[in-house]
């Protein structure tokens, strides 16, 4: 290891340990981003620390849960993986991850990492080094003011793979077009994942997906088509790495949602159920999920428009909230955007009428209202931006990222 490297190291963790010390946050950012800034090429010293290499997984929508599924799955092999458990993914998160997993003498605790990738970095990461395996989920629209059309964004990311090594993998879902028309070309070897390949065991619900590949019943307590969508993203990258499917079904059997992605807490003999809803597609998913269900007694919709979120909220224009309101007795409608959400339901109605629309601007007053507002033993839903998700689990729990 280069002699400047390791006091770089000492450095970050000393750097993530204040922020925590002072509950400045998780220390998932600064740390790597302060590494980055002193020595450019840390990440690629980094990663070639890692004995078995690390697999980069990217996408609009669902890249927290694929990686967690991967890694449960690994370790239930196991194997010893380093991730980043707080969502942070861009490159400073991925190097703040690195950091923690480096002991004070410079060797890596863990073997081989799994990582999320916000879609504007992947490319900036494959230019740094070759990763075993790449993923891409999903391309979606998705925060036009930082990203653009998707059109540019996948072909960004195609850009990108062409770079990769034949001996590296890519794996694609083969039911989004854009991801479809990425494997053209490539050096890499190139594996698709189909949801039409599997079979649906149960009926669609909020609490359970249950489906069959190759034979083998697979069962995780997330609902959702999505969640079928990232078991197969996980479960093929885990198939190349030679894990058995007994592993894979116990690990996802066993899975706990990641933060904020159909996370549920209970509060007072109440449940609150957080389905994080932050572009068109991830809003839809959740409402179609949400339809298995015979009535809701109250939502929560937090809408904000941060950084994290996009500054441009038009995409709520492109969602399909109407079934919402046939569902719900109440919906409290929240968020430093609050009043362009409810003009959208509003605009709802001509199919169902709901008279019980609540606005509360403010988040804890509406967190509370919805709350009072459910009878114990049933469930408060919120569907947030990802900057509001993170204010309702800081109200709900703390600054802990679970």
């Amino acid at each position: 290891m280069d002699k400047y490297l390791l006091p770089i190291i000492w450095l970050a963790k000393l750097i993530s340990f204040i922020c925590k010390a002072l509950r400045l946050g998780t220390g998932s950012t600064w740390a790597g981003h302060v590494a980055l800034t002193l020595y450019p090429t840390i990440l690629r010293c980094l990663e070639d620390d890692l004995v078995h290499g690390s697999i980069l997984i990217t996408g609009t929508n669902g890249k927290t849960t694929t990686v967690k599924m991967l890694v449960s799955i690994l370790e239930k092999d196991g194997r010893s993986v380093v991730f980043n458990p707080t969502g942070a993914n861009l490159l400073n998160g991925i190097t703040s991850a690195l950091i923690a997993n480096v002991a004070f003498w410079g060797r890596p605790h863990s073997e081989m990492g799994v990582f999320e990738i916000d879609e504007a970095s992947f490319p900036l990461a494959l230019k740094m080094y070759d990763p075993e395996a790449v993923v891409v989920l999903n391309l979606f629209r998705d925060q036009l003011d930082r990203y653009g059309e998707i059109d540019l964004t996948a072909e960004k990311i195609h850009q990108a793979l062409k770079g990769l090594s034949k001996g590296s993998v890519v794996v694609l879902n083969a039911n989004n077009d854009y991801v479809n028309r990425l494997g053209k070309n490539l050096s890499a070897k190139v594996l698709y994942f189909d949801v039409c390949s599997c079979e649906p065991l149960a009926r669609p619900s909020v609490y359970l997906s249950r489906f069959k590949i190759d034979g083998f019943d697979f069962e995780t307590p997330l609902g959702g088509s999505y969640t079928i969508e990232n078991a197969l993203a996980a479960i093929t990258v885990a198939r190349s790495l030679g894990v058995g499917y007994e592993a894979m079904q116990e690990a996802l059997r066993n899975f706990r949602p990641a933060f904020g992605r159909q996370e549920e807490f209970e509060i007072g003999g109440k449940r609150v159920k957080i389905l994080l809803s932050k572009n068109p597609e991830g809003f839809n998913q959740n409402v179609k999920m949400l339809q298995s269900l015979e009535t809701i007694e109250t939502l929560l919709l937090v809408l904000n428009d941060n950084i994290p979120d996009g500054r441009d909220v038009s995409w709520i224009w492109d969602t399909s909230p109407a079934s919402l309101l046939k569902l719900s007795r109440l919906i409290i409608v929240s968020g430093l955007r609050a009043e362009d959400m409810i003009l959208r339901l509003k605009y709802s109605q001509r199919e169902y009428q709901i008279s019980n629309i609540q606005y509360q601007k403010n988040l804890k007053k509406a967190l509370r209202l919805g709350l009072d507002e459910t009878s114990k033993g049933s469930t408060l839903y919120i569907m947030p931006t990802y900057s509001a998700m993170l204010e309702v689990r800081k109200i709900l729990t703390g600054r802990k990222i679970l």
